[in-house]
């Protein structure tokens, strides 16, 4: 199967369940996926996605980052940032390509990029003061659409 093929760049490598709590650094060549708590850092050159119930409190530096749940740190993308509907981030955005849905909450600056630079530090990015103050340990998406 070729490096670039569909198949194998939508593979999971690896997934912190829902109901799971996980700290630590996570480097990991491939897509990640949270669905429980994470506190930590994560690198990868592929994919991270925070799924509907996830909620991380960390920086994510990645090709691709992908949020549905909740984030309290800073994300830096070398391709792209995608937020859903149901996504709550706290924290400053780097990315080329920044895609928001409707009713997401977003509290931070976004820097968009001509390309971001593969040595760009996550502590480059300045992180927002507010976002210091706020625990995201009892966002539930679910709660908050009526």
């Amino acid at each position: 199967m070729s490096s670039g093929s569909s198949i194998e760049s939508s593979y999971i490598n690896s997934v912190v369940g829902e109901g799971t709590f996980f700290k630590g650094d996570i480097k990991i060549d491939g897509l990640i996926r949270i669905d429980g708590d994470f506190k930590g850092t994560i690198e990868s050159s592929g994919q991270v996605l925070i799924g509907k119930s996830g909620r991380a409190e960390c920086n994510i530096k990645a090709e691709t980052v992908i949020v549905g749940g909740a984030i309290k740190g800073n994300i830096i993308a070398s391709k792209r940032i995608g937020i859903l509907s149901t996504g709550f981030i706290l924290g400053n955005l780097t990315a080329p390509r920044l895609d928001i849905e409707e009713n997401v909450i977003f509290h931070g600056k976004a820097y968009i990029t001509a390309a971001t630079k593969g040595n760009q530090s996550i502590s480059s990015i300045p992180q927002h003061e507010a976002n210091k103050q706020i625990d995201i340990s009892s966002y539930n998406p679910s709660l908050r659409r009526s």
